[in-house]
């Protein structure tokens, strides 16, 4: 039997899980001090350990092969990645009737809604926009950059 195995048996799956959120929780308090100014890399990588350990047991409590965890890695980093490629508010191509530059709005029904993004031309006499409003910046931009390729 491992420690970790051991240390589950012995304090029980529910106090490592609570132990599991202190952990993260000390992680995220070293992680605030560090934005605040402190220099506190020592206690961070401290902290980082304790979490590791504990995702290790929680690898254990719920019988999850590290396997099926990697694989959720690979899909999350290729994610990251074609989003990075994804175009930025510098790169809107230029309106696809008029050639005049774009510009993206953000708009908001009512205080408690959420807010919302579409792309218009810049030029008064162009009405050309994205046809939906998208939650997202990088939404609106992507659709507003397929009109400018006539990819509708």
């Amino acid at each position: 039997m491992t420690t970790l195995e051991k240390a589950i048996e012995v304090y029980g799956k529910d106090m490592q899980l609570n132990v599991a959120i202190e952990e993260f929780s000390e992680l995220i308090k070293e992680i605030c001090k560090h934005k605040r100014g402190e220099d506190n890399l020592d206690n961070i990588i401290e902290e980082m350990a304790d979490c590791y350990i504990m995702l290790e047991q929680m690898e254990l409590i719920f019988d999850i092969d590290f396997s099926q965890i990697n694989d959720k890695i690979v899909e999350k980093k290729n994610r990251l990645e074609k989003r990075l490629a994804e175009p930025k508010d510098s790169e809107m191509k230029p309106c696809c009737k008029c050639g005049c530059e774009a510009e993206l709005i953000s708009s908001q029904t009512f205080a408690w809604c959420n807010i919302y993004w579409y792309v218009i031309c810049t030029n008064e006499n162009c009405e050309e926009k994205t046809m939906l409003k998208y939650d997202t910046k990088r939404d609106a931009i992507s659709a507003w950059n397929r009109r400018a390729n006539n990819e509708l």
